[in-house]
């Protein structure tokens, strides 16, 4: 799977050392964690969707309509 860190993260980061000051930099991260806590909290609710039956069938639609997507794309590669 390898090893990404996040952009944001990693200027943050870089912000902070170059600052020096250890308040600044656990206040930085203080409001990075809270701001980004505030865009992932809506994603909790995600798993409650799934017990709606139509959205059901569209997501097994969409995952299928992905796979012969790659499945296509996979094979154009390797024959190339």
């Amino acid at each position: 799977m390898g090893f990404n860190l996040c952009p944001p993260f990693l200027l943050a980061f870089t912000d902070v050392f170059v600052s020096g000051e250890i308040y600044y930099g656990l206040a930085f991260f203080l409001v990075f964690f809270l701001v980004t806590s505030v865009f992932l909290f809506p994603l909790i609710f995600l798993g409650y969707l799934s017990a709606l039956p139509s959205l059901r069938q569209v997501a097994q639609l969409a995952a299928l309509i992905i796979s012969v997507i790659y499945l296509f794309l996979g094979l154009t590669q390797l024959l190339a």
